[in-house]
């Protein structure tokens, strides 16, 4: 595996909530596995949170003519936004997060230059509806 190192801004807000994480972390690529992870910290000024993430990824042979993209997403917070991150709510925000991560990274793939940035309302009424399935089904 290759190790890169990057850096960059992750952008999230839950309501009234608004943090913007500035970090670097590794990109590394496993090619024989079509694999790799990115791993990183960063920080938002304003509270003083820290963010840990960890993201897995591997591209899966779904048939002679397509693809899957496959991603494992962990992350831990420290500070004045952790008191959040224990409820229902979040984890199902931070799963929202992480499937539109994965539409705009298929997006790349295909081609498309185009990334969604979705409005902190929508996301936030996608991310209750997700909370809301996953007590329907317990």
């Amino acid at each position: 595996m290759s190790g890169d190192r990057i850096a960059g801004t992750l952008q999230a807000g839950l309501g009234p909530i608004r943090a913007r994480f500035t970090g670097q972390g590794t990109l590394s690529y496993d090619s024989d596995r079509f694999a790799g992870y990115i791993a990183g910290e960063g920080s938002d000024a304003t509270t003083g949170t820290r963010l840990q993430a960890h993201i897995d990824f591997q591209v899966e042979a779904v048939d002679d003519a397509g693809s899957v993209l496959v991603l494992s997403v962990r992350y831990g917070l420290r500070g004045a936004l952790a008191q959040f991150a224990r409820g229902p709510l979040v984890r199902a925000f931070a799963a929202e997060i992480a499937a539109q991560t994965g539409a705009n990274l298929e997006r790349r793939l295909t081609g498309d230059t185009e990334i969604a940035s979705p409005q902190a309302g929508s996301l936030l009424l996608r991310s209750f509806w997700r909370w809301l399935r996953a007590l329907a089904g317990r």
